[in-house]
């Protein structure tokens, strides 16, 4: 049945908002495979390239208005600014992202059109989809300062599939997942004469499964024989009263008191726990988490602005060790866009909003890890701070000199929103890639021990002051992620599309 241009396009941006379904919380992942094989069928029927281009804009702006409406949430609440900025920004922002799901769209048409005369293969079909759309998630993340939410890949976490991220990264899983998407929809519609292309399309799914099953066995890694007790500290701190100083003093007694209340091996606190610069924290506070330490054994780290040399702001976490005199520091390098530093071109957006430590300076690209001792055994600690976890590449730089990662964040930005539960998800994506646990913990929630295996262990409920006490082993070795990154992919990717180029040139011959 055809539909008119214009109810199709209404479907696909119902299509794209219901898909988002998928992701945390939810994780309803068949539902984006339903979508996209959708829109994988409408792309083959659009009358011209135009037409699915404008399919493919409107199914990417029904995702992420869903998805990513959090956007304006937060820059209208905590960022503090007015609804009409908040709904303009976000009206940028959001078409942009959109714009790397409409273009792969419009490329998939406009291969199939060259080949009108005769067809390109089904496995042709689907697998260049597959690696158009997972080229525009890459390329997503490198214009839009790597924000890879929402990218398939994530959605399918739980699923056989995962049994590849070790391999092929969180973009190896998208791929599968867009070719599985379309495979379905081959299944649905193919004509008899094709029948056979089917069948290919469905054994190459199935043997991706198959095999992402049998490759959950593998034990990438190995653990470390000494286990590490940690604890994370859940501060609670609200974004409305974190950087306002009628707070201030009662926050830093508190993280003090919650970092101090128990020892552990390791005691983690969220990213700027302490709502000040380093230089800024009162009287006595230093000496008493130096005190702690010394006394109990514990390392700590903990969330605060630091102050460098020329006076530039950093987004810092600090070690403090026992019996150490130094104290360590990991400065963030990718800051997050507005909230700490305005992107090209869009500072009217980050003039617009009401957030302390706005102007903050990258740390270096390479920083050594936190380590500490036990019994003899060093144990090295890579840091991703916030969206860092995003970044895949920043997690693969970490694997080779670390047996453990951390994860704080400051979260209360998101508070209630889909974001603090995609976040998870994400990191938990980054533990699976490089076989490392990884501690993630923020104020108000999401706090957790992920596993090397991408399993989350144990969590925090949201919105309460709490720590949570727990072994974890680090580990040593190296996936093949680690080691290929994403290149194995962009191969296949670049390979994909031009075979199909190729036989559409060969076609028209």
């Amino acid at each position: 049945m055809r539909l008119h241009p214009w109810v199709r396009q209404l479907l696909a941006s119902a299509l794209g908002s219901a898909a988002v379904a998928a992701w945390a919380p939810l994780a309803w992942w068949p539902l984006a495979v339903l979508a996209y094989g959708a829109l994988f069928q409408w792309l083959g029927s659009s009358p011209s390239v135009g037409m699915a281009a404008s399919v493919g804009l409107l199914f990417g702006l029904g995702l992420h208005l869903t998805g990513h409406g959090w956007i304006y949430s937060t820059m209208a609440g905590p960022a503090g600014m007015d609804s009409a900025s908040a709904a303009l920004a976000t009206a940028v922002v959001l078409p942009g992202l959109a714009l790397f799901t409409a273009l792969p769209c419009a490329l998939h048409a406009w291969l199939l059109k060259k080949s009108a005369d005769r067809p390109v293969p089904i496995w042709l079909q689907s697998s260049s989809f597959a690696s158009l759309l997972t080229a525009g998630e890459m390329a997503r993340a490198l214009v839009w300062e790597r924000f890879s939410s929402l990218s398939l890949g994530y959605a399918l976490i739980d699923t056989w599939f995962a049994g590849w991220a070790p391999v092929l990264g969180g973009y190896g899983l998208s791929w599968m997942g867009y070719g599985l998407a379309a495979t379905l929809a081959q299944t649905l519609v193919a004509k008899r004469r094709m029948a056979s292309g089917r069948m290919q399309c469905i054994f190459a799914v199935t043997a991706c499964l198959l095999a992402g099953l049998l490759l959950q066995k593998v034990q990438w890694t190995e653990a470390l024989a000494m286990p590490l007790h940690f604890r994370l500290v859940q501060t609670h701190t609200t974004q409305g009263s974190k950087f306002d100083p009628a707070f201030r003093a009662r926050i830093t007694h508190q993280v003090l008191d919650l970092l101090t209340a128990e020892p552990a091996d390791l005691v983690v606190a969220p990213e700027t726990a302490f709502p000040l610069y380093w230089n800024e924290l009162p009287d006595g506070t230093l000496s008493a988490l130096q005190d702690f330490a010394t006394q109990s054994g514990s390392h700590l780290i903990f969330g605060i602005a630091t102050v460098g040399g020329q006076s530039e702001g950093y987004n810092s976490m600090v070690h403090l060790q026992p019996h150490g005199s130094s104290v360590s520091r990991y400065d963030k390098i990718h800051l997050f866009p507005f909230g700490e530093y305005a992107p090209a071109g869009l500072g009217w957006i980050s003039r617009k909003l009401s957030i302390p430590m706005q102007d903050l300076s990258a740390g270096a690209a390479a920083q050594p890890p936190f380590t500490l001792m036990k019994q003899g055994q060093t144990l090295a600690i890579g840091t991703l701070i916030c969206n860092e976890a995003m970044l895949a590449d920043e997690a693969r730089r970490w694997a080779p000199q670390t047996h453990l990662l951390i994860n704080p964040g400051n979260m209360a930005w998101f508070e209630g929103t889909l974001a603090i539960a995609q976040g998870l998800q994400i990191t938990r994506m980054r533990a699976l890639e490089v076989g490392r646990p990884i501690l993630r913990v923020s104020n108000l929630g999401d706090t957790a021990l992920i596993l090397a295996s991408g399993a989350v262990a144990q969590v925090l409920p949201l919105d309460q002051s709490a720590s949570m006490t727990a072994t974890v082993n680090g580990r040593t070795g190296l996936t093949p992620y680690v080691r290929w990154g994403d290149w194995p992919m962009i191969t296949l990717c670049l390979l994909c599309i031009a075979s199909a180029l190729w036989a559409g040139k060969v076609n028209r011959g």
